[in-house]
């Protein structure tokens, strides 16, 4: 389809000039480099790591060896990896980690605008939805997340917002198997792609199930919606549930650091430029929201629309009722990014999960938007009508429409293209995983050898050092302790001459392992803990599930046509 051709190269030339903002000299290796952004060289070096693991054979990658100094990290362990999956996949015809982001950013913006079209065009027609395509691809805090912050994971979470609610839409009106997996599986995808916006999106779809059950005054909607998110949690079994067991076992300073409740936005007086930033987009939010309230207050719908003032689809939703329930989830996730707030979120638990409040933007941009949407479609029939009110709500429409593109153009895009270029260090160091009791990793020596007896007593023969299998024949003519370069940390296991062995740490955090005198044959693997091993086989038996539902919708389908 053709607007689905000019999603795709409107989202590759929004993406180009970050990409393309540094032009090396000749000689110099790669011609282009983005600008520095807060995030970019961590996931630079999280992809390039995933993908030299899941190259060697791992097919979940939890453990990245090359990481600190070559003590590794057990980064995507705990964070989502569903990104670096995809990274990874066109990184093998791009050949290029700079050529991959660009595409995966240009083809995350267009199907952002693909979904949220897909999802807007239920109740809003084609044209109000295509307007609202394009302005959540261009809304200020979307572009902001590639170019200020480089926060490649959740500048693809756009992509799953708008089908989560797509699919919990029709799941609220009925309890279709179909609509159930499609649910379930939109709301798995962002969490194994984005944790934080994910984990906000939580506490959002409990107020959208309550509101919808509310106005619709239809109890059956809370489990309908709570039974297809606990379907999803257990999808994403595979990640959530070794993150959360397992984080007793490092040190995460990123809670302390950036902690929920002192990142609310200072409106009036923002901390730094990239304050001043986030405030506009916010600002865009505003208007998108303020401008959708006033012209559906202004302009009734038409009596002759396919689903009329209190008319109910197939679903039994009313465009009335659903537009009600977009503006109010607009506002409320615009509450949440201010500090009048506070007393609201010290009810909702763990919320520094989501370390910023003005996180909440990412959902907010997509209500704001679909509100934009239901505003359009209440204009787009009346304008033959020529009637003052209608024309002076067009034109608010307008001007909102071209706020939300001066505010990305001006401030998310060109004043971001002013900062240096990006570095990515050879060897990328990251606290922020660190095994716990376990030196941090800015304080390792630089250049400590792959293994090594102490006291030295012999010699140590590296056989195979892949990044999850170590194979080490090992001599010694003293009692000694053979030091391996890695952190201890759950998953490491050893065998010692075939016989398994325990690993100790020495006071670095490092791996140790006792050997008494002679000639020996060392292994060390980084194998599935049993909690990891049962979460997978969770995420395996819930896939099963879906594949079933999916299933029983499609021969349903083909036993009722023919009945027919």
């Amino acid at each position: 389809m053709l607007w689905v051709v000019v999603a795709i190269i409107g989202g590759l030339a929004m993406a180009a000039p970050f990409f393309t903002a540094y032009k090396l000299k000749p000689g110099e290796g790669r011609e282009f480099l983005p600008p520095y952004t807060h995030d970019m060289a961590q996931h630079l070096a999280v992809m390039e790591q995933f993908d030299n693991v899941l190259k060697s054979g791992t097919l979940y990658p939890r453990w990245l060896p090359d990481f600190n100094r070559g003590y590794g990290s057990p980064w995507t362990n705990f964070y989502p990896v569903g990104f670096y999956y995809l990274t990874s996949g066109v990184n093998l015809l791009a050949k290029d980690w700079y050529l991959t982001l660009f595409i995966v950013s240009g083809l995350g913006l267009a199907l952002s605008g693909i979904t949220f079209y897909a999802a807007a065009q239920e109740f809003y027609g084609k044209w109000p939805s295509l307007i609202g395509a394009l302005l959540y691809m261009i809304t200020p805090y979307h572009l902001v997340d590639l170019y200020w912050r480089g926060a490649m994971p959740e500048f693809m979470a756009f992509i799953f917002i708008p089908p989560i609610f797509y699919f919990g839409s029709r799941l609220a009106g009925a309890a279709r198997p179909k609509y159930i997996a499609g649910f379930a599986l939109s709301y798995a995808a962002l969490m194994i792609v984005h944790l934080p916006v994910s984990f906000l999106l939580a506490y959002g779809l409990v107020l959208y199930a309550i509101l919808r059950a509310v106005f619709y005054k239809d109890p059956r909607i809370l489990p309908r919606i709570a039974g297809g998110m606990i379907l999803a949690f257990a999808l994403s079994a595979i990640y959530l549930v070794p993150a959360v067991v397992e984080s007793k076992d490092i040190f995460q300073p990123w809670s302390a650091i950036f902690p929920y409740s002192a990142s609310y936005l200072n409106l009036f007086k923002p901390y730094d430029q990239f304050g001043a930033v986030v405030n506009l987009s916010f600002l865009a939010c505003l208007l998108m929201l303020a401008a959708s309230v006033l012209i559906v207050r202004a302009v009734p719908e038409r009596g002759d629309d396919t689903r009329p003032d209190g008319g109910r689809d197939q679903f039994g939703r009313s465009v009335r009722l659903e537009t009600l329930t977009t503006l109010i989830m607009a506002a409320v996730t615009l509450f949440m990014c201010l500090p009048v707030s506070a007393f609201v979120a010290r009810l909702m638990p763990k919320m520094d999960v989501a370390s910023f409040a003005w996180r909440w933007l990412a959902i907010a941009s997509f209500f704001g938007c679909l509100g934009m949407a239901a505003a359009i479609a209440r204009l787009v029939p009346e304008l033959p009508s020529r009637r003052a009110l209608i024309w002076g709500m067009t034109a608010v429409a307008a001007v909102v429409v071209a706020a939300n593109a001066g505010f990305t153009g001006q401030s998310a895009m060109k004043k971001a293209l002013v900062h240096p270029p990006l570095t990515v260090p050879d060897n990328y160091i990251d606290d922020g995983f660190t095994p716990k009791n376990s030196m941090l990793p800015e304080r390792l020596p630089m250049h400590a050898q792959e293994a090594e007896l102490v006291p030295a007593s012999g010699s140590v023969q590296v056989d195979d050092w892949s990044p999850s299998h170590r194979h080490l024949t090992v001599s010694n003519s003293i009692p000694s302790d053979l030091r391996i370069r890695s952190y201890v940390f759950p998953g490491w296991t050893a065998e010692v001459d075939g016989a398994p062995t325990p690993i100790l740490k020495n006071e670095m955090g490092a791996q140790t392992i006792q050997l008494m005198p002679g000639k020996h044959v060392v292994e060390v693997d980084f194998e599935n803990t049993p909690i990891r091993s049962q979460a997978t086989a969770i995420s395996c038996l819930s896939l099963l599930v879906v594949a079933g539902l999916l299933l029983f919708s499609r021969f349903r389908r083909r036993g009722a046509g023919l009945a027919r």
